[in-house]
């Protein structure tokens, strides 16, 4: 067997499984780029900065919850409403108290919002998402009534590579949100037509 046949044999347990239905391909291609992400990428960098060890400890939580879960999507288990908790978790009671809002805490909200809208319907997909931009505007609301619930930067340096990781982080995210959104729907339509 060649490296390059291996390798796609590898890559190819990673994608998302076609007999799945789009909902549960999106599901479980979120939660194994949750676990990269987490574990992967900020864990990372969180620890080239001087970050509370809580805040890692969250991290680490959240990273192994999301590869559990994506194990479990696999086999055909999915938990949408633990994942969207355990997002709206990690950033507010993991994430919250490094620097609050002059951190990179408020770009990552985009994410869980967008799993809401792709991953639930109706009025449930609305309720989720009211609860997911009530989390970041209570936390900024909290930050102003007690200001010392916060751990401010040591470093303007910190400061820097947080925001500059968030964006990154965050954007991928939504990025590949979009983008495994835009795939489905391509091919289902494409599946559609070859059935009409």
């Amino acid at each position: 067997m060649t490296i390059s046949r291996l390798a796609s044999r590898f890559g190819a347990y990673f994608l998302p499984d076609n007999t799945h239905d789009l909902r549960e391909r999106f599901y479980e291609g979120l939660c194994l780029v949750a676990a990269i992400l987490a574990l992967g990428v900020v864990l990372p960098v969180n620890a080239a900065q001087n970050l509370p060890v809580t805040i890692n400890v969250a991290l680490a939580i959240f990273g192994g919850l999301s590869a559990w879960l994506w194990l479990l999507a696999r086999r055909g288990r999915t938990f949408p409403g633990l994942f969207l908790i355990a997002q709206l978790g990690v950033l507010g009671v993991g994430w919250f108290p490094n620097a609050g809002t002059h951190g990179s805490l408020p770009y990552y909200f985009f994410v869980p919002l967008c799993y809401s809208i792709l991953r639930f319907d109706g009025s449930r997909a609305w309720a989720l998402c009211a609860l997911v931009l009530a989390e970041p505007i209570g936390l900024i609301l909290l930050e102003h009534q007690i200001p010392g619930l916060i751990i401010p930067f040591q470093s303007e340096r910190d400061r820097l590579i947080d925001i500059s990781t968030g964006i990154v982080v965050a954007g991928t995210t939504c990025a590949l949100i979009i983008w495994l959104a835009v795939t489905g729907y391509r091919r289902e339509r494409q599946r559609l037509r070859v059935a009409l």
